[in-house]
């Protein structure tokens, strides 16, 4: 009987965790997908105001994490990538806080200053980190299935639109989901200390 409470929690919370984080990212996937696949080949020559007032700030601005320019040149799309890169890096860290909020905030950090620390640890590794996942297939130094997987995702986000819109929301939720969780593993670890 017991055994069944704990599995009915167990579904539960994993259902739980599965609406928070379609909540989340599901605008994020939409956007990405929206950009990549409706947006014209010369969309930032057609609409310069958006290269120059959006696109080119963006990047310009993060050019030190986020490789925009790179995957522009490597892309068979350079404006539309540009464009969807610079509309997911202005809004990674909103994602990111939207799912900490959604997720791990009402779970695990009950008190203000947990909740604080854990915002100073989160937004300034939500720049930071995604990047490194998003780019680096086109090290082929890199050896193992990882850096196959991670080459083919390029690849697929390279030469297809469709590919582009799917890619790099995905290795941008996955980076997001490893912070958000630091956070509660953190705290976790000091109560059982």
């Amino acid at each position: 009987m017991l055994d069944d409470v704990q599995e009915a929690l167990r579904w539960e919370n994993i259902k739980k965790s599965h609406l928070a984080y379609l909540r989340a990212y599901g605008w994020y996937f939409a956007l990405s997908l929206v950009a990549a696949l409706i947006a014209p080949d010369d969309i930032l020559a057609s609409f310069p105001f958006l290269a120059d007032y959006f696109v080119d700030p963006v990047s310009s601005s993060v050019s030190f994490l986020v490789p925009i320019q790179r995957w522009a040149e490597l892309s068979k799309f350079p404006e539309v990538t540009r464009l969807t890169l610079a509309l997911l890096c202005v809004t990674y860290p909103i994602v990111t806080l939207h799912y900490f909020f959604l997720y791990q905030a009402p779970k695990q950090l009950k008190s203000r200053g947990a909740v604080l620390f854990s915002l100073c640890l989160v937004v300034p590794i939500a720049f930071l980190i995604p990047w490194f996942l998003i780019f680096n297939y086109t090290d082929h130094s890199y050896r193992g299935s990882g850096a196959f997987v991670l080459r083919q995702m390029g690849a697929f986000a390279m030469t297809s639109r469709l590919g582009l819109g799917l890619v790099a929301p995905l290795l941008l939720s996955v980076s997001s989901n490893i912070l958000v969780m630091i956070p509660g593993i953190l705290f976790q670890k000091k109560r059982t200390e």
